[in-house]
């Protein structure tokens, strides 16, 4: 009906529409993998969202949301021999959720917990054969969480051959993980 108006909803990597008006969908995941400096497996961790409401017919357009953050920063090869990073855990002193299933209600796009992980483990593959002082990027789609003053990041680093390496980053003051924004990290 020409005359009539609209509600459009749309989602791009729902894992389930539980019924009209809510559908599951994950946010990060506590296991991802990235191809070597790649950030190209972001994108599968990061649910697309958008609404439109009381439109016409010709005018259903619909602007999508990101609804993870992304997390980046580089890694530095301190030592004098070569490494090669295996994966990188990250978690939080304050314990946030990084990564989970949530209920989304495709209405007012709010997010409800369904089930969270305080951790995420990427796994590196193919990745570079780091020289003493050489460095590459790293990069995690993540539930958007908060951290005050004092909280910190804690990396554990682990290379092909099993060593591990841990650094804490501690927060000067509040820093937001947002909905569709990256976070660039300084390096470890």
């Amino acid at each position: 009906d020409p005359s009539a108006s609209y509600d459009i909803y749309a989602l791009h990597q729902a894992s389930a529409i539980i019924n009209n008006s809510e559908a599951s969908i994950n946010i990060g995941s506590p296991t991802q993998t990235q191809e070597a400096t790649s950030s190209s497996h972001v994108a599968q961790y990061d649910p697309l969202y958008g609404s439109n409401t009381g439109v016409s017919i010709d005018n259903m357009t619909v602007a999508l949301q990101h609804l993870a953050s992304v997390l980046t920063f580089k890694i530095k090869n301190g030592h004098s021999s070569p490494i090669q990073i295996a994966s990188v855990k990250v978690s939080t002193s304050n314990h946030s959720k990084l990564a989970g299933t949530y209920a989304l209600d495709l209405k007012s796009g709010e997010l409800s917990e369904s089930s969270t992980d305080e951790s995420i483990t990427l796994s590196i593959t193919d990745a570079p054969t780091l020289q003493a002082g050489e460095e590459m990027s790293v990069w995690m789609a993540t539930a958007p969480f908060d951290l005050a003053q004092g909280d910190s990041l804690e990396f554990t680093i682990t290379t092909s051959d099993g060593a591990e390496y841990r650094h804490t980053q501690t927060m000067g003051g509040a820093v937001a993980f947002a909905a569709g924004k990256i976070k660039s990290m300084k390096q470890i």
